[in-house]
């Protein structure tokens, strides 16, 4: 799971991505910069803390079902049929469960099927070959800094009498900083929002996505061609297209329209 910052911070810009992730035991935040040192514990977040500073984004979605022994569940055979079973506690049943295919309903196996057809063809799509360059995910950046203050002698006329006084005016120096640059976009889901966005990947941490872009509007673009297949991935949730999706296609519309 990764989260959308809704708001500035004094390290960190509003809409930066933090990436969920197991550090020692504790589920962090870790920022866009990946500094493990400033990542945020999970758990010292309340639900209205979260909910107030982040929204939740859905990059892999993920469908594991753990049926409890003697627990009824769905899977699918060899040939594709969704039969059912259940959990005895066999080989059988824990490779389904390790493999994934364990479901909790008839119809989130059938769901599974459109999924991993839709992943296939996300995967292979000429579309969606864009590599990303990781390791130049950072940019050396300049800053002016305070570094203390300097006294000078400053001349002036005062009464027709040159006087003498001294001015304290403030240092500066320049400081070099590494930060985070956009290396590619991704499509994800926002739940809160019940949109799909296209979201900037920075620095060197992949996020967990299925294809990756080199800019937005070519994000955009994918997501339209492959609206049906990105729904299916993400579970066939039905959205609000964001608002540069919709001018995506109205652009589109128009351009139509003077040809």
């Amino acid at each position: 799971m990764q989260y959308k910052l809704k708001q500035a911070t004094l390290e960190n810009r509003a809409g930066d991505i933090f990436t969920e992730q197991e550090i020692n035991g504790q589920t962090m935040l870790v920022p866009p910069s990946g500094d493990i040192a400033r990542a945020i514990p999970l758990a010292s977040m309340t639900p209205t803390a979260l909910e107030q500073f982040f929204e939740a984004i859905e990059v892999n979605p993920d469908r594991a079902f753990v049926p409890a022994i003697g627990e009824k569940y769905f899977f699918m055979n060899s040939r594709g049929a969704i039969l059912d079973t259940t959990n005895g506690g066999t080989v059988d049943d824990a490779a389904r469960v390790k493999l994934g295919n364990a479901f909790k309903t008839e119809s989130a196996a059938a769901l599974s099927i459109k999924f991993l057809e839709a992943r296939s063809e996300l995967i292979t799509s000429p579309l969606n070959q864009f590599k990303p360059d990781w390791a130049n995910g950072f940019q050396e950046v300049e800053y002016e800094v305070p570094d203390g203050t300097e006294t000078k002698q400053v001349e002036r006329e005062v009464n027709g009498e040159t006087v003498v006084e001294e001015v304290t005016t403030p240092k500066f120096k320049i400081e070099k900083r590494l930060e985070p640059i956009i290396v590619a976009w991704y499509i994800a889901f926002n739940k809160t929002a019940n949109r799909y966005l296209a979201v900037p990947a920075m620095g060197n941490i992949a996020p967990p996505a299925i294809a990756f872009y080199e800019t937005e509007v070519l994000a955009t673009e994918a997501y339209i061609n492959q609206k049906a297949n990105y729904k299916a991935y993400f579970g066939g949730y039905n959205d609000r297209d964001q608002r540069a999706v919709r001018s995506e296609e109205q652009r589109r519309h128009h351009s139509d329209q003077a040809l």
